[in-house]
């Protein structure tokens, strides 16, 4: 009986799986919107060749400003307006 790591199944999900890790901080800063998108991908890159940069790059992905920050909206907020009952 094989063992699982033997299996080129296994290896190709490994892999998939620690580049999905590695270019995390990338994805993340790429749903959010964050500004400077370049400077955090740069960071990414660097990071993970270091491997200490990369928690760095984490931290900026998740707290850098986005794009809706800079323009007076709060993050998280849809673009659509509420509708509020008019005074009686």
């Amino acid at each position: 009986m094989d063992s699982i790591t033997s299996h080129p199944l296994f290896w190709l999900l490994l892999i998939a799986g620690l580049a999905t890790l590695a270019v995390l901080p990338t994805l993340i800063a790429l749903a959010r919107g964050a500004n400077d998108l370049m400077l955090i991908v740069l960071v990414n890159v660097l990071g993970c060749a270091l491997v200490l940069g990369w928690p760095v790059a984490l931290v900026m992905a998740l707290r850098w400003p986005c794009r809706s920050d800079v323009w007076g909206e709060p993050s998280g907020t849809s673009h659509r307006h509420s509708v509020r009952s008019m005074p009686r």
